[in-house]
């Protein structure tokens, strides 16, 4: 096997490549905050800083342009508007709702009886015991991520399919009698906003547990926080290994450098090329780029194919073509892209400048919502590690339901899918509470999970008390965009 290294990022002597990420990282980090999606680099204001927040079953959608998800915040002074009413500036979906503390509608499930169940509708689950609590007390939990900038048009989108979530489950009388309050902060990649408002989200919202977390960059700087006030994390976009090593983290998919292996699985077993050569080319900026450069000899070789070039390049490069030059000469009919689906574009645009036309895989939590309809992607792949096509799967046709009644202009992608599957492990591990649920009482629900699979919506998950991830068993679910839209393969699992 050769395996080349080359990268259109000029080096320095003496500078390891792992320096290189990590000042890469900071740097983004910073551009972030200061220059994206009209942020304001004074992130310290009360705007900055207030959360979206979903409580009861009154909301409806906005017509918030889907493909461009700028981060959620309430009015300037922090304080919500009058129910149903749209909050500007906020994720499609995101409107005001109602009070925390809302009575449940009549008839809705005053005994603790959520809707129908098993992933169905809102994902409610059978049978769940009768609440002793008082059902005034709302359900707080919340999301703290980089949902501006760069990123937010990626990781937005799992925020907004949980709000839909809660929206869906306050609208038949909440999870056991109790409305669901969701609020969400946008860190914008600054590990210490990740710190501070993570802290204002537990120590003030009183949130019992975070649901789907979109902090590819900054998320790092308040698990110690997490580890100490012990508040349980369901479900990330899943490319961070120091998510795997942490005991108040908990996958729902697979997760870390396992989503780097389901694209070479894919591009190995389902697309199936006659050659079996490829390339892997890989961004700096984010630190899951280290996973997909550094594991893809490991991977390309326990998959049968041959790793021919292994390069690096920026995400924010105008232009690929030396890099497409590269894996060109090196005789690769396929890539696996470690980067976002805007870089992808323009990476598949450069290649095609010089005749070359490879079969690209890249990490489904990098796709935005709207990346189905973008010509140059078709034909792309995905190992996504949740379940978000085809529509006409029953338990995917659930989630679409739910999506079309409280985000309708929001299309459906691999983050929106994860924080679906999030939701409804959230709701699984709360199925055996009796009173008004606490952070121990997620934290007992999930360690008592034994190959739940949210209806065949992920692996088999399995937790366990004070536990670390497995991998084992790695599954994914090859998608491919066809037509302008998601194309789903039967699942994956190694």
């Amino acid at each position: 096997m050769a395996d080349h290294l080359g990268s259109d990022i000029p080096s320095r002597p003496g500078r390891t490549r792992r320096s290189v990420l990590q000042l890469s990282a900071v740097i983004t980090a910073f551009a972030l905050i200061t220059t994206g999606c009209g942020n304001r680099a004074d992130t310290s204001s009360a705007a900055a800083q207030a959360p979206t927040d979903t409580t009861a079953g009154q909301t409806t959608a906005t017509g918030t342009n889907p493909g461009s998800l700028p981060g959620g915040t309430t009015a300037v002074d922090g304080t919500l508007p009058a129910a149903g009413t749209p909050v500007p500036g906020t994720n499609p979906g995101a409107v005001a709702t109602t009070a925390p503390g809302q009575q449940p509608a009549a008839g809705g499930g005053g005994g603790g009886k959520t809707s129908t169940g098993d992933g169905n509708a809102t994902g409610g689950q059978k049978g769940p015991a009768a609440n002793t609590g008082d059902c005034s007390k709302p359900i707080v939990i919340g999301s703290v991520g980089e949902y501006s900038g760069v990123l937010g048009s990626i990781l937005t989108s799992g925020t907004v399919v949980v709000r839909s979530w809660a929206a869906a489950i306050n609208a038949t009388g909440g999870l056991h009698c109790h409305q669901v309050r969701y609020v969400v902060y946008d860190e914008g990649g600054d590990p210490s906003r990740a710190q501070s408002l993570t802290r204002k989200a537990v120590e003030e919202d009183k949130v019992i547990a975070f649901v789907y977390m979109g902090h590819a960059l900054a998320g790092q700087a308040a698990v110690p926080y997490l580890q100490q006030k012990q508040i349980p994390v369901i479900g990330e976009e899943g490319g961070n290994a120091w998510s795997c090593k942490n005991s108040m983290y908990f996958p729902i998919m697979s997760s870390c450098d396992d989503g780097v292996d389901g694209n070479y699985q894919t591009l190995a077993k389902v697309v199936g090329k006659k050659d079996n050569k490829v390339a892997a080319i890989t961004c700096v900026e984010v630190p899951y780029c280290a996973g997909y450069s550094d594991n893809a000899a490991r991977y390309a070789k326990a998959n049968g194919l041959d790793l021919v070039y292994n390069g690096s390049i920026s995400l924010t490069q105008p232009d690929y073509t030396s890099s497409c030059l590269f894996a060109q000469r090196a005789g690769a009919s396929m890539v696996v892209f470690g980067g976002d689906s805007t870089a992808m574009s323009r990476f598949l645009t450069s290649c095609k400048s010089v005749n070359y036309a490879p079969i690209l895989a890249g990490p489904g939590s990098a796709f935005t919502p709207a990346a189905a309809s973008v010509p140059e992607l078709q034909g792309a792949w995905t190992a996504s590690g949740v379940k978000f096509a085809p529509a006409s799967d029953p338990a995917v046709a659930a989630l679409l339901a739910v999506m079309k009644k409280y985000a309708p202009s929001e299309p459906l992608g691999p983050n929106g899918g994860i924080g679906w599957v999030s939701a409804q492990v959230f709701q699984y591990a709360l199925r055996n509470v009796t009173g008004n649920p606490t952070s121990q009482d997620v934290l007992n629900g999930l360690w008592s999970i034994k190959n739940y699979d949210v209806g065949g919506m992920t692996r088999p998950l399995t937790f366990t008390k004070n536990g670390i991830y497995k991998s084992e068993p790695r599954c994914w679910f090859p998608v491919q965009i066809k037509n302008k839209q998601w194309v789903g393969s039967p699942k994956l699992c190694a």
